[in-house]
């Protein structure tokens, strides 16, 4: 170290200043037993704060960018071009290669407890401590670049199982189809004033399918519709139970109120009457009747080969 190179402020608080041969200089001071920064002091520039460390009685917080950090790790955007960013960055070997299911960051959400961490390893803690993590594992590799899924996990009741990964989103998450897939492990609610799901082309802008509720409030009740460019072709109305289609519906069999099979009823009036049947309903037939006996109690009134008795 050369003393030339290093300044010593006798300020109260205590700094130390290091330069460069133009001038610029970096500083790291503490202003008090609560508080340790690190700026940097370039000419003709506004002075950057890099790193800033602060403490209100056990309540630390860190700063990057920022003198006033508001929560534990605040960081600010030195720029109005671009946003503040963490990168997670994982490093491999020189000579390793990418491999399917690498991860390649993780961030874990995980309560301190002294039963979780005391004579535990790092996975045990986790695994006991941890209630959520989210992380990102490569799927494969193309023209030189990786690609991967991001997945939410989640721990169960049962502490010693693996985390359930309940969303993964990315390429390829989807089997058969290459493009970018979403894939829920359990089940699903949406809640909203008008809740809806929507399938939509993203070439035509046609949607070609609607789950949900109509386009206005306070209606407790849901529409399905299928649709074929644009247009609807099938509509279930969950408000009247009302099904419409603008083609055929086919289907081995139709069930109805009061009625029972469709085909079964069908079938039975395409026979030939009894004549009891057509007695018993008070109607007539025009389909020939045939019977080895006929009787009656009163008049019997009809036609014989053209003519009548």
């Amino acid at each position: 170290m050369r003393i030339k190179d290093l300044k010593i402020d006798s300020k109260p608080s205590g700094a130390i200043q290091i330069f460069d041969s133009t001038g610029d200089h970096v500083g790291i001071s503490a202003e008090n037993v609560n508080s340790f920064s690190l700026k940097s002091f370039r000419s003709g520039t506004i002075d950057l704060d890099l790193l800033y460390i602060t403490s209100s009685g056990d309540d630390p917080k860190i700063g990057i960018g920022t003198t006033d950090p508001k929560s534990f790790f605040d960081i600010k955007g030195s720029t109005g071009t671009e946003p503040a960013d963490i990168i997670l960055r994982t490093t491999k070997p020189s000579d390793a290669k990418i491999a399917t299911n690498d991860e390649s960051g993780r961030i874990s959400f995980v309560i301190e407890s002294s039963s979780f961490t005391v004579g535990r390893s790092k996975a045990q803690f986790i695994s006991s401590g941890s209630s959520a993590e989210i992380f990102s594992r490569i799927i494969g590799e193309s023209n030189g670049a990786a690609y991967g899924s991001l997945i939410f996990s989640v721990n169960d009741e049962n502490s010693s199982t693996a985390p359930t990964e309940a969303l993964t989103i990315g390429h390829g998450s989807i089997d058969s189809y290459s493009g970018v897939g979403l894939v829920v492990s359990g089940n699903i609610e949406l809640a909203n004033v008008v809740p809806i799901i929507t399938l939509k082309d993203t070439t035509t802008g046609n949607i070609n399918a609607r789950l949900g509720a109509p386009n206005n409030v306070n209606n407790d009740w849901c529409n399905f519709e299928l649709k074929n460019a644009g247009t609807t072709k099938i509509q279930l109305i969950g408000q009247t139970g009302t099904i419409s289609a603008s083609s055929t519906i086919t289907g081995s069999d139709l069930y109805i109120d009061d009625w029972g099979s469709v085909s079964a009823s069908l079938s039975s009036n395409s026979s030939t009457p009894t004549l009891q049947q057509v007695m018993a309903q008070g109607s007539s037939t025009t389909v020939a009747i045939t019977a080895s006996i006929v009787s009656a109690s009163s008049e019997l009134i009809g036609n014989i080969n053209g003519g009548t008795f």
